[in-house]
């Protein structure tokens, strides 16, 4: 005989007759026999089909593995290859495991409850089985020496007799987890359990709605903005659903700078981002994170830490940025974020809540009543003044039940599902916050594109605010130009309110130094070509700084070829390319020089802001020096003065520092579009003071394009994209969310934060669990390319 590769032996060659009696094999393994004709006695193992006749060659068979009848283990007088494994029996689990020279088990394969052969998970996963009825081939691993295969059988547990265990252990399987409820309808059914197991898949493809994670991000939205964006509008001090504070600082003032200005008699005012917040009493300490280093902060401009973020409560946490360390703030020894309050100076713009217009919330995360929501839309004479969301003008305070809140404008969405599609596309809410002066600071078209999804619920809308589908950002609005002069300035002013609240306060800015600003480069500084200087004409008065020849015949032309282009009388700038010539080495440097023409007139340089004029509306109520004697802002246009002259015993760095807060509405002289006025404004008195018909003038967005006929426009909705809802929680660590937009607000880190509780909240609750779970398995699917995205 020769040795097969499995170990077992062959006969060379048929033998001449039958054997006599069948050869009797180990208790475990059945050896493999050749027989020219059938055996007179039944074999160890019965044949699944007899056959007619003897073969006519030999029948080589592998060992048998057959798992033990009783429940317990026997150990394998095998050492691996080819080899055939009858399945478990009904009711009945056998594992076949290895057994190291070590005494380790390792899982090498099971069968249950007739079902065929499995690899097990480990070494031994690649294992592969070819299966036919009750039986399965496979080519185990040849062991080491001192190593086994042992077969164990296991009963089933008495409790798979019953059908509610039987559905508990499917819905496991299928679901993130079932409910009592789920499995007790599935186990009494009524049906054979395995047709029930088919009636719910069935219910789950056909009538289980599907649970959107989307609709539950929207529906939690509660996001703080400060102005509207292109994600859509925020709430109004005076509208329904809006919040107010009791704290100064919020997650959101992360970043900003924090000025303290003092106020006499141990007090500082808090300004945040030009926006006066509070006044509390000093001194205002803190305590380093490195070396715990304790120093007092003064007047000054501090940037708010993001290590951590500040705590969004009275006495929470708030940092700040100081010599690259981080100090904890405390105010009057008092640690952490401080209460509103006002005493020797009145908040610009206060409204009076009634007991019955607001309630406290998120009183569950915070002590005490911190916060409050408005419950209907106020009336409170202050409201008219106050300006539109788009364009926050002012702190808005409010009093309520004795206390002081500050305003806490939230983001909102509006309700534009499939189910329900605005009527207009949301044009109406575009309209009421397009911000021409800022278009980032506007919000655009909810209106969704046609599609397969939302085609069956689409319809034209003959409203006229109806806007089409990806309007994007308007850009480019409507026009009326008026002349931004001395004389319109006043009329804004007066018509606005003439120093009362709501009152516009715009300067032409003079004084400026160029020469000890080092921001605003030299004309002639090899650096600043492409950048633009400013002149204006002068008297020829002495030169104090004298240029090259070349140097004065280069600016000359300049400016006599952008005076044919530029109408302002009063400045005018110039651009000094590559293409315009050198000036003279020795000035570089220069500023502040006269050039003179062949005419005789004269052009001095001036500095880059000369004569902008900006909107200092802000800094009546934030500028360091305002006391409750005088307001040195206001002074001017209470002395019929519209040019603003930058005090001479400022630095120039406090210009560059501070210029950003006021709106820049253009250099005097020029013409202004009077849309870069907040709509809040545009009264109809204002209206008439510069001639301007909102009708006539186009005060409408034309929203018109290729998806806008005679017929309307149409208007189709889009999946789950339904309202938030105001009442709930108030930041990511109160079950709400929040949102990115041009500024801070939210993070990358809270955005995963984010996407993980919106996945665990959906799938636990979400009655289409099958969906879930199927989205879940396929999620895990990780391709793998040789080529990369880019290569297609």
């Amino acid at each position: 005989s020769t040795a097969c590769p499995g170990g077992a032996a062959t006969t060379a060659a048929p033998v001449p007759s039958p054997t006599r009696a069948p050869v009797k094999p180990p208790t475990d393994i059945v050896p493999p026999t050749t027989t020219p004709s059938p055996t007179r006695n039944p074999t160890a193992r019965p044949t699944r089909k007899p056959t007619g006749n003897p073969t006519p060659s030999p029948t080589v068979k592998y060992p048998a593995l057959v798992c033990p009848d009783t429940e317990g283990s026997v150990d394998l007088d095998f050492n691996g290859g080819l080899v055939e494994m009858s399945n478990a029996v009904s009711r009945k689990l056998c594992t076949l495991v290895e057994i190291d020279v070590d005494g380790h088990l390792k899982p090498v394969a099971r069968s249950y409850h007739s079902y065929n052969w499995e690899a097990s998970a480990g070494p031994y996963s690649i294992l592969t089985f070819k299966c036919t009825a009750d039986l399965c081939t496979t080519d185990l691993p040849v062991l080491k020496s001192g190593a086994k295969y042992q077969l164990t059988t296991f009963n089933a547990p008495s409790y798979f007799t019953n059908s509610k265990d039987k559905a508990a252990k499917y819905l496991e399987r299928s679901t993130f987890g079932p409910t009592l409820a789920e499995i007790e309808a599935m186990a009494g059914s009524g049906t054979d359990i395995e047709l029930s197991y088919a009636n719910w898949i069935r219910d789950h493809m056909t009538t289980v709605p599907l649970t959107s994670h989307r609709e539950f991000y929207r529906k939690h939205m509660n996001s703080r903005f400060e102005f509207a964006s292109p994600v859509g509008p925020v709430t109004h001090p005076c509208q329904k659903g809006t919040r107010y504070r009791k704290f100064t600082f919020s997650a959101e003032d992360t970043n900003k700078i924090l000025t303290i200005v003092e106020r006499g008699e141990n007090k500082f005012m808090l300004i945040i981002d030009g926006f006066i917040r509070t006044i509390v009493d000093g001194p205002i300490t803190g305590t380093s994170n490195i070396g715990r280093e304790v120093m007092t902060f003064g007047a000054g401009s501090y940037k708010v830490s993001n290590n951590p973020p500040p705590r969004e409560y009275i006495g929470g946490r708030v940092n700040i940025e100081y010599n690259t360390k981080y100090y904890d703030l405390k105010f009057n020894g008092i640690v952490g974020n401080p209460a509103i309050a006002f005493d020797d100076v009145e908040p610009h713009t206060k409204i009076t809540l009634q007991d019955n217009e607001a309630k406290a919330i998120d009183e569950d995360y915070i002590e005490g009543m911190q916060e409050i929501l408005v419950t209907r839309a106020l009336s409170d004479a202050a409201c008219s003044f106050i300006g539109e969301p788009d364009n926050p003008l002012d702190t808005v305070i409010a009093k309520y039940k004795g206390e002081l809140w500050v305003h806490d404008p939230r983001f909102e969405w509006m309700d534009n599902s499939m189910a329900k599609p605005a009527e207009d596309g949301g044009g109406a809410i575009v309209k009421a916050n397009t911000n021409f002066g800022n278009p980032d600071h506007s919000a655009i078209c909810s209106n969704a594109p046609r599609s397969f999804l939302n085609e069956e619920t689409c319809f034209l809308s003959t409203s006229k605010d109806a806007c089409a589908a990806d309007s994007g950002i308007r850009r480019n609005g409507p026009t009326f130009d008026i002349p931004l002069e001395n004389a319109t300035m006043r009329v804004l002013y007066e018509e606005s309110g003439a120093g009362n609240v709501g009152t516009l306060y715009l300067y032409a800015v003079a004084g400026l130094r160029i020469e000890d600003d080092d921001k605003v480069k030299a004309p002639c500084d090899p650096s600043a070509r492409g950048t633009t200087s400013r002149w204006v004409p002068d008297n020829c008065s002495p030169r104090n700084v004298v240029v090259a020849a070349n140097t004065e015949s280069l600016f000359v032309d300049l400016i006599a070829t952008a005076i044919t282009k530029d109408p302002n009388p009063n400045v005018v700038d110039v651009t000094l390319k590559s293409s315009s010539g050198a000036c003279a080495e020795a000035d570089q440097k220069k500023k502040a020089f006269v050039v003179k023409n062949s005419a005789g007139n004269c052009w001095r340089n001036v500095h880059a802001d000369h004569l902008n004029v900006h909107d200092f509306t802000p800094w009546t109520r934030a500028h360091p020096g305002n006391s409750r004697e005088r307001n040195p802002i206001k002074e001017f246009t209470q002395s019929g003065n519209h040019t603003l002259v930058f005090p001479s015993w400022h630095e120039m760095d406090r210009w560059q520092t501070h210029k950003t807060k006021f709106r820049l509405f253009g250099r005097l002289g020029d013409k202004f579009n009077y849309y870069n006025i907040p709509q809040t404004f545009r009264t109809d008195v204002l209206n008439d003071a510069v001639g301007f018909d909102p009708e006539k003038d186009a005060e409408s967005v034309n929203f018109a394009d290729a998806n806008t006929d005679s017929s309307g426009t149409l208007i189709c909705g889009s999946p789950n994209e339904i309202a938030n809802v105001p009442a709930l929680g108030g930041s990511l660590s109160r079950g709400a969310f929040a949102s990115h937009n041009i500024r801070q607000f939210g993070s990358i880190t809270d955005s995963n934060k984010q996407k993980r509780v919106v996945w665990t909240n959906t799938v636990i609750d979400a009655k289409d669990q099958l969906r879930q779970r199927v989205a879940w398995v396929l999620a895990q699917i990780l391709v793998v390319s040789t080529g990369d995205i880019s290569g297609g």
